[in-house]
Order: C-alpha cells, then structure tokens, then sequence
C-alpha cells in the first residue's frame, strides 16, 4: 500500500512540475514580446447626430482606448475597450451634433506594448430636426426672425417639405413679410392643396392684406377638411377666428344671409332679423346701440366681434365700431 501511495506521489509531482515548466515558458514568452501591435486596417468611422463608431484591426489580440476631443479644444475624452480581440469596434456617444472631432486609437498587447494611429478627424451629422423644433420654440417665445432662421435652415436641407415650409410661412407672416408667407403657402398648397395649415395660413395672410374675395375658396375649403380646426402650433389661431374672417368677407361681398349663418353661429344670442328692425341692435352689458339698417346692424356687429378678438391674435383691431 505504501509503495501504491508513494508512486501517486511521484506521478502528481511530475505533473505539477510539467505544469510549471509550461507556465514559465508562458511567462517567458510573455515577457520576451517587446513588439507592438501592427494596425492592419487604419481606423475609419461611421458618424450619425450624436455617435460616432471607430473600427479597426490588428495582427494580434488588444485591449483598446479612442481618445477624442473637439478640434480647437483641449479636453480630451477617452472610451476603452479591455476585451482582447483583433477587430475592434468603440462607439463614442453623447457628441455635439455638426462638430468636427479629432481622435487616435490605442492597442495595448497581452504584454503590455501599444501601437497609437495618427491623429484622424470625423464631423458628426447635422442635427436637422433641430431647427424645426427650436424654431417653434423661438415663434412661441414671439421671436419670429428668430424662428424664420431657424426654419430656412430647415428648408435648405428639406426644400420639399410641407411642414418646414409652412413654419417658414407662419414665421414670414408674424414677421410682417406678408407677401412671402404668401408664396411660401402656395408652393405648400400646389404640393398639397388639402394641406390644412398652410391653408389657415394662407386666409391669415390673405386677411392682413385685406383681400377679402380671394380669402374665400381657401376659407370655405378649410372649413369644409376641418370644420373644428385649430392650428397646433399657435392655439390662438381657431376656427372661430377663421369663420368670423370669413362672415366678414361675405359681408362686404354683399352675402348678408351667409354672414348672418356664421354670425349665428359664433354670437347665437345676436338676435338679428332683416324684416325686424327692433332687432337692428348690439347689446353690450348695460350698453345697446341701435341702428338704422340691417346690413348696419350685421356689420357693425361683425366689428364688434373683433373688436373683443382681434388683438390676442395679432389681426388687426379695429379703429371703431359705432351705432348707424
């Protein structure tokens, strides 16, 4: 039995010391690796808004560091990879979009050597939707030459797109350029001609210069795709200012019956009758103004409409209303 034990003994010793002898070739060779890493595929990178990936190879298995910064600037980023591997793959993120960036990468060997590439450059993507939200937001803040840069910006890259377009009409509008917010809805309209607000648009723009005829196609079609419109980008801006632009309109085209229905409408306890004239009044509070005719009463009630509305949206107030 002693002799069985004794010859286990000898057996795992020796392989305990073959073992050993292995690791210290290991260790050896290890430690006799003084060459670094070649790069055999020079780093290139594929950018989007905010992200940039850099891929490259080696002829052996590295750990791997990018180091980056913005060009002109000296805070240097770094992102690193400690899986050892030949192809190599680091994405950068949480970049500044449109900024051209300058990186190197770094391959460490098992043995600690490195291999640094030249200096290269990327320039991230340009943020586009960027321009057509902060452009709102500056129309919302009322800095409408503000937001019409924003929204050219926009359309120099999107020249055909119906949105962009019709914020730069909104925001030519706000900006007292009436007659190019009126081109800019007809090139919207002759890609889309249901394309609602460039159409409400279009009837704002069309009021402010006072064309009041040719308001109405683009009105009643307004009305007709949406009868409860609102346009989502400036609230103030509803269907019952459009309707009440439109009685107007129909008023002065000497459309008595249509205004009074849409008169009607907006202001039910008007009261107004052609063929009663004890009727041909306003009331206003305690106030009531008489007048001497019904298309007096109905226009004169149409100012007075807009006396009370006009202002928050920026349309024209009027000089006065008064009794006939």
């Amino acid at each position: 039995m002693r002799l069985i034990f004794k010859n286990i003994s000898i057996v795992l010793s020796a392989l305990i010391l073959l073992h050993l002898a292995g690791c210290e070739k290991e260790i050896l060779k290890v430690k006799e690796d003084l060459t670094p890493p070649v790069i055999l595929t020079v780093p290139y990178n594929e950018t989007s808004t905010g992200t940039a990936t850099i891929f490259w190879t080696t002829d052996e298995p590295c750990s791997v560091a990018v180091k980056y910064v913005v060009v002109d600037q000296s805070d240097t980023a770094s992102i690193s990879g400690v899986e050892y591997r030949q192809n190599h793959q680091v994405t950068l993120v949480d970049l500044l979009a449109n900024v051209t960036y300058r990186y190197y990468t770094l391959s460490y060997d098992i043995a600690g050597n490195y291999t640094r590439t030249t200096p290269a450059s990327f320039t991230t993507s340009i943020d586009t939707a960027y321009y057509l939200t902060h452009g709102w937001d500056l129309y919302a803040a009322g800095d409408y030459t503000g937001a019409r840069e924003s929204f050219r910006q926009y359309v120099a890259y999107f020249p055909d797109n119906l949105a962009g377009l019709t914020a730069l009409g909104w925001s030519q509008l706000q900006d007292s350029l009436v007659d190019s917010s009126i081109i800019t809805y007809n090139t919207v309209l002759g890609m889309n001609d249901e394309y609602t607000d460039a159409l409400a648009g279009l009837v704002v723009a069309l009021y402010r210069d006072y064309h009041l005829n040719a308001l109405q196609i683009s009105m009643e079609k307004l009305l007709g795709l949406d009868s409860l419109y609102i346009f989502s980008n400036d609230e103030r801006y509803t269907h019952r200012m459009f309707r009440l632009m439109l009685a107007e309109s129909y008023n002065v085209a000497g459309r008595l019956e249509d205004a009074q229905e849409i008169v009607d409408l907006l202001h039910p306890e008007n009261g107004l009758d052609p063929a009663d004239s004890t009727t041909w009044k306003i009331v206003d509070g305690e106030d009531t103004y008489i007048y001497d005719s019904y298309q007096s009463a109905l226009t004169n009630l149409i100012e007075y409409l807009k006396y009370n509305w006009w202002e928050a949206v920026g349309l024209p107030k009027p000089r006065f209303y008064y009794p006939g």
